[in-house]
């Protein structure tokens, strides 16, 4: 551009035109600063202490409106992102990643729901201590069962000897019985002659048949009380087997094992939501309901 020789004595003057921060540790007579929304505050800063003598700003605007060239200083002041060090930024992203993130709860957890986990507590602590109990008393009846079944066994021991001689006096008891029967039976069917013979053979064989049973009688009272003592271990036995019998049918009809799961899937669901409605990961808190603790009383 040309210009006339008299306006630029009167009005103009040498001057340079740089980036704000191509200026820096520069000092000059005047300054004069072009602001746009895209200028920072650290810029701004820079531009406008170069001047020894004047510092001046012009803003660019789409209107004639002072109040805009206003508003585009003030989001210039306010913004301070473009000359941050990378050390700083790489420092500030740091603590950022070690900082927890704060979550936002997706909905508030009503008054009601901290009253319905604690009877969901009770239910799944009685659940469990029912089960325990079962368990405990079917161990219990399942050792005194064990226990009358080993008597057995010794009371078996014990009485073969006496079984044994015991079986021996009814076999001679049946003989001697069978060996009437025919001397009877020869007595009978004898003709006059044979009558007096027969006659003793059936003495004789009741005399047999009398001290036949006069032993078993003996083998009885021998018997008598390890007998008595295995038939008590019988019964014992006969009774904890149907205590332990009576036990697991009621066990299988009470469901203890499905009530105890179900009370633990109903505090897991309870977790769950609670966790959602925070927003943080659903995590099963069961050692935490699992743990000891004294019980309260249950309101509904």
């Amino acid at each position: 551009m040309t210009l006339p020789a008299d306006y630029v004595l009167e009005h103009v003057r040498l001057g340079y035109a740089a980036t704000e921060y191509g200026t820096q540790s520069s000092t000059e007579t005047a300054s004069i600063t072009l602001a746009t929304p895209a200028t920072t505050g650290r810029g701004l800063y820079v531009a406008m202490t170069r001047g020894r003598d004047d510092n001046h700003v012009y803003v660019v605007t789409d209107t004639h409106d002072l109040a805009e060239a206003r508003d585009i200083l003030e989001g210039i002041v306010a913004c301070d992102r473009a000359d941050i060090p990378a050390v700083v930024q790489r420092r500030q992203l740091a603590q950022q990643d070690r900082q927890p993130p704060r979550l936002q709860p997706r909905c508030q957890v009503p008054d009601w729901f901290h009253g319905l986990r604690a009877d969901a507590v009770v239910d799944y602590r009685e659940a469990r201590d029912a089960l325990d109990v079962s368990r405990s008393t079917r161990a219990r009846l399942a050792e005194t069962f064990e226990v009358a079944s080993r008597r057995i066994v010794d009371a078996n021991a014990i009485c073969a000897p006496f079984d044994t001689e015991l079986d021996a006096a009814h076999d001679t008891v049946r003989q001697a019985e069978a060996a009437h029967r025919g001397a009877q039976h020869r007595l009978d069917q004898s003709c006059i002659r044979g009558r007096r013979q027969a006659r003793t053979d059936l003495a004789t064989a009741d005399d047999a048949v009398a001290g036949t049973r006069d032993l078993l009688v003996v083998a009885r009272e021998k018997s008598r009380e390890p007998h008595a003592k295995r038939n008590v271990a019988r019964q014992q036995m006969e009774t904890a087997r149907c205590a332990l019998n009576n036990h697991d049918i009621l066990t299988k009809w009470t469901y203890l094992p499905e009530h105890l799961s179900a009370a633990e899937a109903h505090i897991d669901a309870l977790d769950t939501w609670h966790n959602w409605a925070a927003s943080r990961p659903a995590t099963s808190h069961r050692r935490r309901y699992d743990s000891p603790r004294r019980r309260g009383t249950r309101t509904r």
